[in-house]
C-alpha cells in the first residue's frame, strides 16, 4: 500500500513539473525552445527575458520654458528687487509651476525655471517701485531675457459705498491694467475700503461687485504716481421670480429667460445694459437672464426696479414676452403651442437633399427657428408663433 501510495506521489510531481515546463521533457545541458525562444543550456539562475513585444515608450516633451532676464531702474540694475509670475490659465502639466517668485541678485539678473507653459503676468517690485509685463512661454523655446523698469507705483484705496454714501464691507474689488492686463484684487474691510499695492501709474479699470447688489466700475482711470483713490458706488439690486410651464402646464426646464428693456429707452436713460438680444433684434437689450431649472423655476437678478420685458425662449414653443415690474408678484409664465411646418427639402431637379438643416425668420419681433432634414428630405418646423415667416 505505502508503495502505491509513493509510486502515484511521484507520478503527480512529475507531471506537474512537465506542465510547468510547457510539456516538453528538458535534459540537461541540451538546448531547448523555450516560450519565451531562449537557446542555449538551461540555467536555473539564468535570467528570463519578459514575454511579449516591447515597449517603445512615450516621446519625450522638449523641455520646459524658463523666463530670466534684469531688473533696472534709471540708474542700471537693481539687486534685491521681488520678480513675481503669475500664468494667466491653466494648460498642461502637473510637473511645473503655474506662479512662481524669486530675487534679483547682483546687477538685477533674475532667473525663473521649470515654468509651465502658457501667457504668464510678470511684476518686479521694490520698495514703492514697480514694473510689469507680459510674457508667453512655450515649451522648447527659450524666451528672450525680459527687461523690467522700475518706476513710483501706486498705492491705490478704493471705497465703496451705497446708494446713501454708507461704507459697504465685503466688496469684491478687481483693478486691472489698461495695457498687460496685470489683475490686482482685494476685498473692502468695514469701513469700506480696499487697498491696493504695487499698480503702474497707467490707465487701470476699477470694479466693484458685492452678491445681490448691482456691480460698480470706473473705466481707463490712470492712476497716479503714490497715494490714489477712488470711489465706486453701489445699489441694491432687486430680483425677479417666477416659473414657466408648457402647454400642459407642466414645469418646463431649459427654457432661456431674460429680462429686457426697449432699445430706446436704454438711449433716453443712459442706463448700462447687457448683452444684446439678438432673439429680438434691434427692439430690445437684455439686462440680466438664465435658464430654467428645477421644474421651471427662475430667479433673475439683481436688476434695478422699475418695469422691464420678460422673454422667453425655447425649441418647439414661441418664444413669449409678458410685462413685469420688479420687485413684483412671482409670475408664471405659460408657453404656447404654436403652429407647425413640415415638408420636404429638394434640389433643382426635384430631387429630395438629405442630412441638411431648414431655417425660418420672421422679421418683427425677429426670431429664428430651425429643423433638420432626415435621410429622405423631411423635416418638420416647431413652435412657430403668429406672424409672418
Amino acid at each position: 500500500m505505502k508503495r502505491a501510495l509513493f509510486a502515484v506521489a511521484v507520478l503527480v510531481l512529475g507531471g506537474a513539473l512537465w506542465w510547468a515546463r510547457g510539456g516538453r521533457a528538458v535534459r540537461p545541458g541540451v538546448a531547448t525552445s523555450t516560450p519565451n525562444h531562449v537557446t542555449g543550456p538551461v540555467s536555473a539562475d539564468a535570467p528570463v527575458a519578459p514575454s511579449g513585444e516591447v515597449d517603445a515608450g512615450v516621446p519625450e516633451l522638449p523641455p520646459l520654458p524658463t523666463l530670466h532676464g534684469t531688473v533696472r531702474d534709471a540708474t542700471g540694475g537693481v539687486a534685491q528687487a521681488t520678480v513675481e509670475v503669475r500664468r494667466r490659465r491653466e494648460t498642461e502639466g502637473d510637473d511645473c509651476e503655474d506662479d512662481a517668485r524669486t530675487t534679483s541678485v547682483s546687477g538685477g539678473a533674475f532667473d525663473l525655471g521649470a515654468l509651465c507653459p502658457g501667457q504668464y503676468d510678470v511684476r518686479a517690485t521694490r520698495g514703492s517701485t514697480v514694473a510689469i509685463a507680459v510674457a508667453r512661454l512655450a515649451r522648447g523655446a527659450e524666451h528672450p531675457p525680459l527687461e523690467l523698469v522700475l518706476r513710483e507705483g501706486t498705492r491705490l484705496s478704493v471705497r465703496a459705498r451705497d446708494g446713501k454714501k454708507a461704507p459697504l464691507a465685503g466688496v469684491a474689488v478687481r483693478v486691472q491694467e489698461d495695457t498687460t492686463g496685470w489683475l490686482a484684487t482685494a476685498e473692502t474691510g468695514s469701513d469700506g475700503v480696499a487697498q491696493l499695492e504695487g499698480l503702474s501709474p497707467v490707465p487701470h479699470n476699477v470694479y466693484g461687485d458685492k452678491p445681490g447688489w448691482l456691480p460698480a466700475s470706473l473705466y481707463d482711470r490712470t492712476l497716479a504716481p503714490g497715494d490714489e483713490q477712488v470711489d465706486l458706488t453701489l445699489l441694491a439690486g432687486a430680483f425677479f421670480s417666477g416659473r414657466v410651464v408648457d402647454p400642459d402646464g407642466l414645469g418646463l426646464d431649459g427654457v432661456w429667460v431674460r429680462l429686457a428693456v426697449p432699445r430706446r429707452e436704454l438711449r433716453a436713460s443712459g442706463a448700462e445694459t447687457g448683452a444684446s438680444d439678438q432673439k429680438l433684434g434691434r427692439s430690445f437689450d437684455s439686462l440680466a437672464g438664465g435658464t430654467t431649472t428645477d421644474g421651471g423655476e427662475l430667479v433673475i437678478g439683481p436688476v434695478r426696479p422699475g418695469p422691464y420685458t420678460l422673454l422667453a425662449s425655447h425649441d418647439g414653443y414661441p418664444q413669449s414676452d409678458l410685462a413685469v415690474k420688479v420687485p413684483g408678484p412671482r409670475v408664471v409664465v405659460k408657453l404656447g403651442r404654436g403652429a407647425s411646418v413640415d415638408g420636404l427639402f429638394l434640389d433643382a431637379d426635384g430631387a429630395p437633399v438629405a442630412e441638411g438643416e431648414v431655417q425660418c425668420e420672421r422679421p418683427e419681433p425677429k426670431e429664428s427657428k430651425s429643423a433638420h432634414v432626415d435621410e429622405l428630405g423631411r423635416f418638420e418646423l416647431n413652435g412657430l408663433g403668429p406672424g409672418e415667416w
